[in-house]
Order: structure tokens, then sequence, then C-alpha cells
């Protein structure tokens, strides 16, 4: 783990927990819509960040909508 930032060690090393979550919201023949939650808590339960990015595809070419 020399190279901190690529493997999460930031977000996780510290203490409390974590749950992630991603899927798709729309998925049709031209276009797909995914989304991605992230959300941190810390060691007493209290919310410590929550992320979450909305992302569209469509012909090749890729919109992030919402973070």
């Amino acid at each position: 783990m020399k190279d901190m930032i690529s493997h999460n060690y930031d977000r996780f090393s510290k203490v409390g927990s974590s749950s992630a979550f991603s899927g798709f919201m729309a998925r049709t023949a031209d276009a797909t819509t995914t989304y991605s939650l992230d959300i941190l808590y810390s060691g007493s339960g209290v919310l410590r960040r929550s992320n979450m990015n909305i992302y569209g595809a469509s012909n090749g070419a890729l919109l992030h909508g919402l973070q």
C-alpha cells in the first residue's frame, strides 16, 4: 500500500463504518444511467460523509450528471 490514494487508505483507515451501493437507474438499447452512493459513518454512528454520483452514457459519450 505504497500509493495510499489509489488504495483508498485515507478513507477506510479511520474508525467507523461505511456502505457502498451502485446500480442501474435506467437501461435501454440507446442509453444507460447508473448511480453510485458511498456513506461513511464515524465511530459513534454520526454521518461523516456521503457521496452520490449519477452518470449517463449514450453512443459512446459519458455525462457526469450529479455529484
